[in-house]
């Protein structure tokens, strides 16, 4: 019998004398364990901050003329494009063969216009200064939290030094860039590159110019003369030899 539900029966007796009733009420309980939760689910939008960098390489000049020495001021810009601070900081830059790299007190780092004096690993391989091989410039950051605050979202890493072209031949010169960024405690850290600049050396048009004037000078058997070189090319002379004979019967003033 269900809750609330009712059950009844009818019947008919009979009696000379008047019936003495007597109610009796038996039944027995089937037993059942219903199970239920009793709750709410609440479901709310959160952040979860994302890490990403962008890196980029300024060459100035980029282009250089071939066979000569000229100086070169490299830019390495690494920006927080992510929302999350980055606190630990690997670059890898490529310094090609017939350029002269910096020395390491020569290299410079930046973060918030400002320059970091401590806590920067400085590596090139090989440890020379030797123009004629390619040279790799590792630049390590082990935790920004100890020297400063971290790379905050927008905020960019600088990197500054200078090369010199060392007498390249004509040609592109690859330049690598390579950095990869990571937050503290560390997760898998997000990188960017500039697989593809080049520096170009090009061929550049040389072309000299000597001539002599000779004039009377002062005095009687006295001329004056006057050598010129004239660099009518694209680049600069560094070193010029001019050979000049003195007639015979002839003596310098």
């Amino acid at each position: 019998l269900a809750p609330k539900e009712n059950w009844s029966k009818d019947f008919v007796v009979s009696s000379p004398t008047p019936p003495k009733l007597v109610k009796s009420n038996k039944f027995s309980l089937n037993t059942e364990i219903v199970k239920r939760v009793s709750g709410h689910i609440l479901k709310k939008t959160d952040i979860i901050p994302v890490a990403a960098i962008k890196a980029s390489k300024m060459l100035t000049p980029q282009e250089v003329p071939s066979h000569a020495k000229t100086e070169i001021q490299v830019q390495d810009i690494i920006k927080n494009s992510g929302s999350a601070p980055l606190a630990t900081i690997n670059i890898m830059d490529v310094i090609p063969g017939n350029f002269k790299p910096p020395s390491l007190d020569q290299i410079d780092v930046f973060i918030r216009d400002g320059k970091i004096a401590q806590g920067v690993i400085l590596e090139l391989e090989p440890n020379n200064e030797e123009p004629g091989i390619e040279h790799r410039l590792k630049i390590e950051i082990p935790d920004l939290n100890k020297i400063t605050q971290p790379l905050a979202p927008n905020e960019s890493l600088i990197v500054k030094y200078s090369i010199t072209a060392w007498d390249p031949s004509p040609a592109e010169y690859g330049c690598a860039l390579e950095a990869d960024f990571n937050v503290i405690p560390p997760g898998p850290p997000v990188k960017s590159g500039v697989p593809d600049i080049k520096i170009i050396a090009k061929q550049v048009r040389r072309r000299y110019r000597v001539f002599k004037q000779v004039q009377p000078g002062s005095e009687e058997g006295e001329f004056v003369i006057n050598v010129v070189f004239q660099n009518k090319a694209e680049v600069p002379v560094e070193k010029c030899k001019i050979t000049e004979l003195v007639p015979k019967n002839f003596i310098l003033v």
